[in-house]
């Protein structure tokens, strides 16, 4: 057997419980599938425990148990496409979003979302902040044609749900109010990494919210300014 061939086979069984052991699989006092069982329940094991240490909040919402099957279902379907295990997950809210029985928390893809952000932010890599010298030489005519976009440890997160305060009280050591009243009005969230590597989350204006995601989808100043307008119309 070609070693590729034996790579696709043995990747094949272990994302598919139904597919053949890998063939070159010897017993020794132990079947192959057996053996081959132990490998792939370590490797689910590591990839929730993965996932667990990117969404721990997720998991402390819905529960142990039932992190641990929504990452089965998602495991198998969501490979890892990294050597580092603190890529994997990115798709996992969209994966919640969709999951039938996790419906009954329409707020999780938001908060997953959240989360999602935060390890990015995270892990970023912190690019050069703006030369404001190199603003000051613009001329005022070319100002409304510039085009900002965010730094690399910076992610806009919005929602119709309070996801800050779910998040919050969900963190280890909170000993305040555990309430979470989910009709006192949605998010719109600006994650950064602190120059000390701490994550910072802040509230944001309608307006300052709609300029910064204007910018990030990489429109001129003017059009950005515009959108802040149209939802808020006192924007400065």
């Amino acid at each position: 057997m070609a070693l590729r061939t034996l790579q696709r086979e043995f990747v094949r069984s272990l994302f598919d419980e139904s597919a053949s052991t890998p063939g070159l699989i010897r017993s020794r006092g132990v079947s192959p599938a057996d053996r081959f069982a132990v490998y792939r329940n370590n490797a689910y094991n590591n990839y929730r425990d993965a996932l667990a240490d990117v969404y721990p909040v997720v998991s402390k919402l819905v529960g142990a148990d039932f992190f641990g099957f929504a990452a089965h279902k998602f495991i198998p379907a969501y490979r890892s496409r990294s050597g580092d295990l603190g890529d994997y997950g990115a798709e996992f809210p969209a994966f919640l979003k969709a999951l039938p029985e996790a419906q009954g928390l329409p707020y999780l893809y938001d908060v997953a979302r959240l989360e999602w952000a935060w390890n990015v932010v995270f892990h970023a890599w912190r690019a050069p902040m703006l030369d404001m010298k190199r603003l000051a030489a613009v001329s005022p005519e070319e100002q409304p044609t510039l085009r900002f976009t965010l730094n690399s440890a910076v992610r806009l997160i919005a929602s119709d749900y309070p996801i800050l305060r779910i998040w919050e009280v969900c963190q280890d050591g909170y000993d305040g109010d555990q309430h979470v009243d989910l009709d006192m009005g949605g998010d719109a969230l600006v994650l950064m990494q602190e120059p000390d590597f701490s994550i910072s989350i802040e509230r944001l204006a309608r307006g300052d919210y709609a300029f910064l995601a204007a910018c990030r989808n990489g429109v001129t100043v003017a059009d950005a300014l515009d959108a802040a307008i149209e939802v808020d119309a006192n924007f400065d």
